[in-house]
């Protein structure tokens, strides 16, 4: 309920305001939008990947903002259409104040414009939310496979932890956070690709919820290891294809899942 009345009544507001005010200082540049040449050096696919990542690391937490949704259409709706518009929006920026700014650092070019420095700080304040987020997604996890451990436990370690991590970030944050972004791409999306295939499936969108509570006995082998199938081919396919990693593991992962379930 925190996180609800926080995003409705302030973070979600700094959010659009400062993204509106970036938007409009890029599109007063239009004609210079499209001199600068890139050089990132980075393969469709790769770059794919990439844009991949990012929102599909959020999909865990999905239910957890939609659950105040009073239909499931209106869920499936809502969660469609606010990730494919904002996702398209803050890409779509992000490439063109690089452009609009002949390739500096994304920090620095917006910090160049006028007031330029307090719409970050309004996106900062925002982000704040998306902390406590990850930290109760990560606690909620932990505590699934150790249901007796106290979650403020839970919470206070993962705390700990990431607070170490952010502090040993290589000064070349840069290429670190762009194999972050792999490490979570080849984790979320062949587990995404066994989810779909059990949901719809192996289980026929029939879940009994005591699955999920005291009736559960214990770890289901067969999607684990098609998960793991699918993190493998993830990363077989960033080192050794040009193909990409994120299409060839989900469907990999899926159909392991489809075929153990059929031959076991």
């Amino acid at each position: 309920m925190v996180i609800r009345h926080w995003l409705e009544k302030f973070a979600i507001w700094f959010t659009i305001g400062s993204t509106i005010f970036i938007t409009y200082n890029v599109a007063s540049k239009f004609p210079e939008l499209f001199v600068w040449q890139g050089s990132s050096g980075f393969a469709y696919a790769f770059a794919l990947d990439l844009v991949i990542a990012m929102p599909i690391s959020w999909w865990p937490l999905i239910s957890y903002y939609n659950r105040f949704s009073k239909s499931q259409k209106g869920a499936f709706v809502g969660t469609l259409t606010g990730y494919t518009f904002a996702n398209t929006w803050f890409y779509a920026l992000g490439a063109l104040v690089v452009s609009a700014y002949g390739g500096e650092r994304m920090i620095s070019s917006i910090a160049s414009l006028t007031f330029g420095g307090l719409a970050l700080t309004l996106l900062l304040v925002d982000e704040t939310d998306n902390c406590f987020a990850d930290i109760y997604s990560g606690a909620v996890s932990v505590q699934n496979i150790y249901p007796k451990t106290k979650q403020l436990k839970i919470i206070a370690g993962i705390t700990v932890v990431s607070i170490l991590l952010a502090v040993l970030i290589p000064e070349n944050w840069e290429i670190a956070y762009e194999n972050f972004l792999i490490y979570i791409g080849s984790v979320f999306v062949p587990l995404l690709g066994v989810l779909a295939t059990d949901f719809y499936v192996v289980k026929k969108k029939q879940y009994d919820v005591a699955e999920f509570y005291s009736s559960t006995k214990g770890l289901r082998i067969k999607p684990l290891i098609s998960w793991l199938v699918g993190i493998v081919t993830y990363f077989v396919c960033y080192n050794y294809t040009t193909v990409g990693s994120s299409i060839p593991s989900f469907i990999i992962s899926a159909f392991a899942l489809y075929l153990l379930e059929r031959a076991v």
